[in-house]
């Protein structure tokens, strides 16, 4: 997956995402429907297994990144539940050594297919009666896949 090692992004979930997009969009056959769409997520993501072990062990790192860059500057206008939060959050990285291993990311993304047009979701814009008019789907199907990733490895539900 492409993104700086040694990045402060604490969501990692977002690069997955990302990451299966692209797998997807250079495969030679492109879905047809849902069902080959859903297929083609699930075997690109058997093929991640390595790099989610890899993005797993950076949590730790990542968190130091971000207590040593934006850990202790927090201001007196902040919201006092974010600064409680700060607060806490740099407590516990400072006294627990398998914090990182404890904090649980969560995602959904939508993973889009063209083509397909449902005539239930369609609408014709008009103010006269076309002679002539090209159907546009309102809503184009997807397929939505969520995600849990923690040190103890990855949650994955399809929708």
């Amino acid at each position: 997956m492409d993104w700086p090692a040694y990045s402060p992004e604490l969501n990692p979930i977002e690069h997955v995402w990302e990451a299966l997009g692209r797998r997807i969009e250079v495969r030679l056959h492109h879905p047809e429907n849902t069902q080959q769409l859903k297929q083609m997520l699930i075997e690109e993501w058997s093929l991640l297994p390595q790099e989610m072990h890899q993005l797993v062990l950076s949590m730790r790192r990542r968190c130091q990144v971000i207590y040593s860059q934006f850990g202790l500057a927090i201001h007196q206008n902040d919201h006092q539940a974010r600064r409680r939060f700060v607060e806490w959050a740099q407590n516990e990285i400072a006294v627990v050594p398998d914090f990182h291993k404890r904090i649980l990311f969560s995602d959904e993304a939508h993973f889009w297919l063209n083509g397909y047009v449902n005539k239930q979701n369609c609408y014709i814009w008009s103010e006269a009666n076309p002679q002539v008019y090209v159907e546009t789907r309102l809503h184009p199907e997807k397929l939505t896949v969520w995600c849990d990733l923690w040190a103890g490895g990855i949650l994955l539900q399809k929708r």
